[in-house]
């Protein structure tokens, strides 16, 4: 961790005006939050580009609609004073602690902020932040690196560098790093997508999540469907548990296969 300086406070409040005019928006406020700590903009701003170049909340608001589409689901809105103070904290806690947005969105999520902010929105924020991951049992001590936090710079890690390339026989292969770690084969019918993995064997656990929600993505944005049917040998037990962890549901098996079945919203 490091001291916060002039810089780091001129970020902060950039995105703390920010947050605040969010209010404008036709969506609600996790909404908003949500696409702007995983956006393009966000990603600049942990590379201080903003400091070079002036840029108002507005414009930034307008580069997320550009790069989302419209704002238009989602009711519920934090009020301007909370809205100010998360945006404040996630730069802070961003900029002092060497962490891209995307990491401490996920380490922190702006619900968890919002309940929080009565208790520690007088508190300075090295105070709060360090309290807040106190409660949520995230360490950053080397010598006992937390599980959780591993898991989530991992599969961060994993996010950016796990790639699907389609082929024009159904099937995709996995790309890791420049290297195919599998291919995905693909059944399509009218109401399901039918899909089995054949990954390399150290890649069948690891990062299985982020694998197979980057192929939801893929068939939401392909074909119109309403549910995606998975294959799994029955004897890898650790990926049909993480699997139900994303909303998988058991449908059936057969002697050596289980099948899943998750709906698409």
């Amino acid at each position: 961790m490091k001291e916060i300086d002039s810089d780091g406070l001129l970020l902060a409040k950039l995105q703390a005006e920010t947050f605040s005019s969010s209010l404008k928006l036709n969506c609600s406020s996790e909404v908003f939050i949500r696409r702007f700590m995983n956006s393009k903009i966000a990603y600049e701003l942990d590379l201080k580009i903003y400091l070079e170049r002036i840029i108002t909340p507005e414009e930034i608001i307008n580069e997320i609609t550009d790069e989302y589409g419209e704002f238009n689901y989602g009711k519920t809105k934090f009020n301007s004073e909370v809205l100010y103070w998360i945006g404040y904290f996630y730069r802070y806690f961003s900029y002092t602690y060497n962490l891209s947005s995307k990491e401490v969105y996920k380490m922190i999520k702006p619900k968890e902020l919002n309940e929080r902010y009565y208790i520690y929105h007088t508190y300075d924020l090295s105070y709060a932040i360090e309290r807040i991951l106190d409660e949520k049992e995230i360490s950053f001590d080397p010598n006992k690196i937390n599980e959780k936090l591993y898991e989530i710079i991992k599969n961060n890690y994993y996010k950016e560098n796990i790639i699907l390339k389609p082929n024009k026989d159904n099937t995709l292969n996995v790309i890791y790093k420049d290297s195919i770690i599998g291919k995905i084969y693909l059944n399509i019918s009218d109401d399901y997508v039918m899909i089995k993995l054949d990954l390399i064997d150290e890649y069948k656990e690891k990062g299985i999540d982020v694998i197979i929600n980057k192929i939801i993505n893929y068939i939401k944005d392909t074909y119109k469907v309403k549910k995606i049917m998975i294959i799994i040998d029955l004897n890898n037990v650790k990926v049909i548990k993480e699997l139900k962890k994303i909303g998988f549901d058991y449908f059936k098996e057969d002697e050596l296969n289980i099948f899943l079945i998750k709906k698409l919203n």
